[in-house]
């Protein structure tokens, strides 16, 4: 799939409709159309005008405070920060969740707002190896 994606993101005329991106020689000359299938059903979907736009990520309710916090305190001991999304609406750029960052504002995780607080905690506390207590 990475060759597909590869090759969209650098062509300078993407195809609009599926049917164009069928009939891409690229894409038969690679025999590709299985692991394009594949990719249509997992990440994109065509709209209303037939042209193809990435699938709507399902609805993520409220997060609960009690959660988000204990994932803030798991982020600071690490020396890192949780930041939630503040948007109402959710889109494919912004997913409704949390985001970790380090002390430099780089990303660690969650580019999208997409992480749970579960999720947080999880990777601030790495499984520690039975032989050591945590």
């Amino acid at each position: 799939m990475s060759k597909i994606l590869d090759y969209l993101i650098a062509s300078e005329a993407p195809p609009k409709t599926l049917d164009d991106l069928f009939d891409l020689p690229e894409v038969k000359a690679m025999n590709l159309e299985e692991e394009l299938k594949q990719l249509m059903r997992d990440h994109l979907t065509l709209n209303s005008d037939g042209y193809l736009a990435g699938k709507v990520p399902e609805y993520r309710g409220p997060l609960d405070r009690h959660m988000v916090d204990r994932a803030r305190r798991a982020a600071n001991r690490r020396g890192w920060r949780v930041e939630k999304s503040r948007q109402r609406t959710q889109h494919l750029n912004n997913r409704g969740g949390l985001m970790l960052l380090d002390e430099n504002n780089n990303v660690i995780e969650g580019v999208n707002y997409d992480l749970a607080p579960e999720q947080v905690i999880e990777k601030c506390h790495p499984a520690c190896p039975q032989s050591q207590e945590c």
